[in-house]
């Protein structure tokens, strides 16, 4: 075969390929197809034939696992220690409460004792200060009675007024009277039997004498029938009398 009967039959082989088959079209068609698809149409035919899109995750190194454990468990560890704190204090205040009021009370009750005993030895000092001293305060009763009666007779020039009426009531009607008086009792009377008649009445005789022996304030009577005595002394001892005798009653329930 000649030389250029070879080309031609070259060109003649490469010239006449098989013809692509219908299959091939169709995949080509569908490659040529995906190529130009829109996202929105990708969507909805990876929906329409179940596809899934998976979101990738990245995988965790170790080292980060691990932190993440030690974070967790220190968390924990956190938490523990505040409830084991709270419960010890919770348990401490409660403790400490308890202690607190039970010493609070052990020494109010002492106090308490060491008062009922001071009140009781006061109560027995007080009555050893009477028993010793009671001569004394019974003294100093009288001598402030006393004050009061002579400071009443100095004050009140009428106290021989009352005097001689409250005297007048135990003199028998229709006897004869000498008062015996101090001279300024004297006076006095002289001048309110004067302004006042009814003093002497219903007596028949009444006679007023000056006794230098008569205290002022007081008077001293003799009647048909005896004496009175209301002298400023003897009423003074009759006062003292009383006085002495609730002095004693005083005492006598103070010690019982």
């Amino acid at each position: 075969m000649s030389k250029s009967s070879k080309v031609e039959q070259g060109k003649t082989n490469r010239g006449s390929s098989p013809a692509p088959d219908s299959a091939s079209l169709r995949r080509a068609a569908l490659l040529d197809t995906e190529e130009f698809l829109s996202y929105d149409d990708f969507w909805r035919q990876q929906s329409a034939t179940g596809g899934a899109i998976k979101k990738v995750e990245r995988r965790k190194t170790p080292q980060e696992i691990a932190a993440a454990e030690a974070e967790a468990l220190l968390s924990s560890a956190r938490e523990e220690a505040a409830k084991v704190m709270q419960d010890a204090y919770d348990q401490g205040f409660a403790e400490g409460e308890a202690a607190g009021l039970a010493k609070a009370k052990g020494e109010y009750q002492e106090r308490i004792a060491k008062l009922g005993s001071l009140l009781s030895a006061l109560d027995g000092q007080r009555a050893d200060v009477l028993r010793q001293h009671e001569e004394h305060l019974l003294e100093l009763i009288k001598t402030m009675v006393d004050r009061l009666v002579n400071h009443e007779v100095s004050v009140n020039p009428l106290v021989i007024k009352a005097c001689l009426q409250k005297a007048m009531d135990y003199v028998v009607e229709n006897s004869t009277v000498q008062v015996h008086l101090h001279a300024d009792d004297f006076n006095r009377i002289k001048k309110i039997s004067l302004d006042d008649p009814s003093l002497l009445a219903g007596k028949n005789r009444v006679q007023l004498v000056e006794d230098p022996q008569i205290g002022v304030g007081g008077c001293f009577l003799k009647t048909d029938f005896g004496e009175i005595d209301a002298t400023l002394e003897q009423s003074r001892a009759r006062l003292f009398a009383v006085v002495e005798k609730a002095f004693s009653a005083a005492l006598a329930a103070n010690n019982g």
